[in-house]
């Protein structure tokens, strides 16, 4: 039963992220089977980027938990451009370079602003609301007027 809520809070997770990136107009391709390391393939303007998509509804002392560990694979750093962390709860998402990410197994994102200046200048908090831009620039094409 746990690992039946699991499939589905991931599979609401993904859902989420397509719906954003195509809002944010990407055109979107997810692989055909479970296994693959990458769950979206998202391109604009020319720019592609792997995703791998990570849901969370565990809210614990204002923070959402998210494992981005893989149960058969370990990811490395190379492994996708971009990891999507999914609050379920809220139904948002959040945004980070995964080359920034990829030698953690857990990532804490505070889902306020409770508390924001009152941590240790010594430890990077991240707050969930301020990763909601897609970490890389893609700029719009070039559009040729004729004269």
């Amino acid at each position: 039963m746990l690992k039946d809520e699991k499939r589905k809070t991931g599979d609401c997770g993904e859902f989420l992220v397509l719906y954003d990136l195509t809002k944010k107009g990407f055109e979107l391709f997810a692989p055909m089977n479970n296994g693959s390391l990458i769950d979206i393939v998202a391109i604009k303007n020319d720019k592609s980027f792997k995703i791998q998509v990570k849901a969370s509804n565990k809210i614990l002392n204002d923070k959402l938990v998210f494992d981005i560990r893989r149960s058969n694979n370990v990811y490395s750093e190379n492994s996708f451009d971009v990891l999507a962390l999914v609050d379920t709860v809220n139904n948002k998402v959040a945004y980070l370079k995964w080359e920034e990410m990829y030698s953690r197994s857990t990532i804490k994102m505070r889902t306020s602003d409770y508390n924001r200046n009152f941590h240790s200048p010594h430890t990077t908090v991240h707050y969930f609301d301020d990763h909601l831009e897609f970490p890389y620039r893609v700029n719009e094409p070039d559009i040729l007027v004729a004269h």
